[in-house]
C-alpha cells in the first residue's frame, strides 16, 4: 500500500519552497446554478438525469472537504435507469472548454451513494461513477461508448470490478491484467499479473486507509425514514470503495500519459500514444451510468442512488509545484512515498504518480531530490496526518535506502 520501510540516514540540508501552485485553467462550485455552461450528453435509448444545483445537505451528505469559504451545500447530482430497464448512462461536460494539447490535472470531490441496506445494497445499486480527460465535450461517454480516458467506480462495490477505466480504445474497460504499452493500467495488478486488481476486496484497496468501511450517514438514515420508513437505508458500505463519504479524485494528463488517483492513491496509468483510436478532444467530463439491464425496483431509488460531484477544477500541471507528485499543492509524505514505492524500478517516463518525476524513466537520486529540495512546499491538504517540520525530520539521507521496498 503507501506504506514504505524509510532506512535513511540523517542529512542535514534545509528544505525550501521555490514554486507556485499551477494556474487554474477552469473551476466550478456549484454555488450558483451553472446549467446553462455544461453541455448534457445522455447516451442512446436511456434514461440519464444531472442536476447541477442540487443541494446534498437534502439528504444528509456533510459540505464537501473543498468548499473553503461557502456554506453551500450544491453540487452536481447524477442517476441513471430509473425507469427505462436499459443498459448505459451519461455525461457532462463545460460546454466549449478547450484545454489545448499542455499538461492538466483535473481535481473532484466526490461522493458515492447507494440504496441501503448496506454493505449488499437494494435492488440495481452496482451502478458506476466516473471522470474524465481528452472528450471533445459533445460525446456521450458511459461503459460501452468513450471518446476520452475516464476512471469508473462501482457505488456500492458489488462487482468483481469495482474499480474500472474506460478509453476511446477501450470503451468496453480494460481489463485487470491489460498493459498500455510496457505500463500495467491498475496499479493493484502487480505488472498486470493480479487478476482481481479491480475488485474492491483486491488488499490494494481493502487495507488502504483511504478506502475504509463508511457508514451511511445518520443524519441521511433519519431523512430516509421520514420519508419512507418502511426503507432499510442501515449499515457500512464494504472497505475497497468510496461510498458514503467525501473522496478526492484526480485525472491527470501529462503528455501522452493520463493517470488516476483517488484520496491519494494511484489507481490506473493509460499510455494514450499506444492507442489506434483517437481520443475526441480536450474537455473534461463527469458521468453515471448502469451496467445492468433492468433498473431498480426499490422504493427511493433515484433518492439514494446516484453520483454526487463538487468543487471541480482544472489546473495547469506544468506551473505546480516541483515535487508536487500527486498534486496535492503541497510537498509531503504522499510524494516521498510515490518516489520510495518505485525505488530503482523502471516506470513510465515522465509520470510523477510514479515517482519519476525527473522524466528519465528510472526512479532514483533525481526524483527524490525534488522532493527534497521542496520539502513542506505549498499548502497542506485539510485531510491527512500533521506534516512533520524540516528540523524535525531532519532530511531523509540515502544512507539506508537499500531497505526500500516497493509498496503491498
Amino acid at each position: 500500500m503507501r506504506k514504505t520501510a524509510l532506512g535513511f540516514t540523517v542529512l542535514t540540508a534545509a528544505l525550501t519552497s521555490t514554486s507556485a501552485f499551477g494556474a487554474t485553467l477552469f473551476s466550478e462550485n456549484f454555488d450558483v446554478d451553472p446549467t446553462a455552461n455544461w453541455t448534457v450528453n445522455p447516451g442512446i435509448a436511456t434514461d440519464f438525469t444531472a442536476d447541477f444545483a442540487f443541494d446534498y445537505s437534502t439528504i444528509g451528505i456533510p459540505e464537501a472537504p473543498n468548499s473553503t469559504g461557502t456554506t453551500a451545500t450544491t453540487g452536481l447530482k447524477m442517476y441513471a435507469n430509473e425507469i427505462f430497464n436499459t443498459f448505459g448512462g451519461g455525461s457532462v461536460s463545460p460546454t466549449g472548454l478547450d484545454l489545448g494539447t499542455g499538461d492538466y490535472v483535473l481535481k473532484f470531490d466526490w461522493w458515492n451513494n447507494f440504496h441501503g441496506p448496506a454493505p449488499g445494497g437494494g435492488s440495481g445499486t452496482t451502478q458506476i461513477s466516473y471522470a474524465g480527460v481528452m472528450t471533445d465535450g459533445l460525446t456521450s461517454n458511459s461503459a460501452g461508448a468513450s471518446d476520452s480516458v475516464f476512471l469508473a467506480q462501482t457505488l456500492d462495490g458489488g462487482s468483481s470490478a469495482d474499480w474500472r477505466v474506460y478509453s476511446s480504445d477501450k470503451p468496453v474497460s480494460y481489463a485487470a491484467t491489460d498493459l498500455t504499452g510496457a505500463t500495467a493500467v491498475y496499479e493493484a495488478s502487480l505488472g498486470g499479473t493480479d487478476a482481481t486488481a479491480r475488485n474492491a476486496s483486491n488488499v490494494y484497496y481493502a487495507s488502504d486507509p483511504a478506502f475504509p468501511s463508511n457508514a451511511i450517514p445518520a443524519a441521511q438514515t433519519a431523512i430516509v425514514n421520514g420519508l419512507d420508513p418502511l426503507v432499510d437505508h442501515t449499515g457500512s458500505a464494504q472497505p475497497g470503495i468510496t461510498a458514503f463519504s467525501w473522496a478526492e479524485g484526480e485525472v491527470k494528463k501529462v503528455g501522452d500519459i493520463v493517470s488516476m488517483s483517488v484520496n491519494g492513491v494511484l489507481i490506473a496509468t493509460v499510455d494514450t500514444s499506444t492507442f489506434t483510436t483517437a481520443t475526441g478532444g480536450n474537455n473534461i467530463l463527469l458521468g453515471h451510468g448502469d451496467t445492468n439491464g433492468s433498473s431498480s425496483s426499490d422504493a427511493l431509488f433515484s433518492t439514494l442512488t446516484f453520483s454526487l460531484f463538487d468543487n471541480i477544477r482544472v489546473e495547469d500541471v506544468a506551473a505546480g509545484i516541483v515535487g508536487d507528485l500527486n498534486s496535492d499543492g503541497f510537498v509531503g509524505i504522499d510524494d516521498l512515498n510515490l518516489v520510495l514505492g518505485n525505488w530503482n524500478q523502471n516506470v513510465t517516463a515522465g509520470d510523477p504518480l510514479q515517482g519519476d518525476p525527473s522524466g528519465d524513466g528510472f526512479v532514483g537520486i533525481d526524483d527524490l531530490n525534488q522532493i527534497l529540495g521542496n520539502w513542506n512546499a505549498g499548502t497542506p491538504p485539510t485531510t491527512g496526518a500533521a506534516v512533520p517540520e524540516p528540523t524535525t525530520l531532519a532530511l531523509l539521507g540515502l544512507g539506508g535506502v537499500a531497505m526500500l521496498r516497493r509498496r503491498r
